[in-house]
């Protein structure tokens, strides 16, 4: 059966956070976003993308690759592995490891996906009248934020 491997991160990347855990979660970032984009799926659930730096997810740890939200992690995150569309990099849903060939093929597959979600920050599907840039005073607060509980966690 498929399990994560503990501190692996690989589906740690910007993806599109439903708006509720986003606005319930924001003392749990680990780093600050350099934009958010607000968008809708053709349903009307509305998201955020939160974009950073180094492209990876504003809720992981970047030294332990662990999620400061894992209990209420996003839907999305919770199939990572589990459903064709969300394949792991490293193992099949049943657990096992891929063949040479399998990794190969899930390597182009999985850059096709984050390159989806990279054009949507790119081309800005946006929402809430276009994209969001925190400002300078939520920025040095969740900055603040951050760092309260980056300390919190090491000590």
């Amino acid at each position: 059966m498929f399990e994560c491997k503990p501190k692996c991160g690989e589906c740690c990347g910007i993806i599109p956070i439903p708006r509720v855990i986003f606005d319930n979660t924001k003392e749990c970032w680990t780093v600050v976003p350099v934009n958010l984009y607000y968008v809708h799926n053709r349903k009307g659930k509305r998201y955020v993308i939160p974009e950073t730096k180094d492209g990876m997810c504003i809720f992981m740890y970047r030294d332990t690759k662990e999620c400061s939200i894992y209990k209420v992690r996003p839907d999305v995150c919770r199939k990572y592995g589990l459903i064709d569309d969300l394949p792991c990099p490293y193992q099949n849903k049943d657990g096992n490891e891929w063949t040479e060939q399998e990794k190969y093929i899930l390597s182009v597959k999985l850059t096709r996906m984050r390159e989806k979600v990279l054009q949507v920050v790119e081309h800005g599907r946006k929402m809430d009248n276009g994209t969001t840039k925190p400002s300078a005073e939520d920025v040095r607060a969740d900055e603040q934020r951050t760092e309260q509980h980056n300390q919190d966690r090491t000590e």
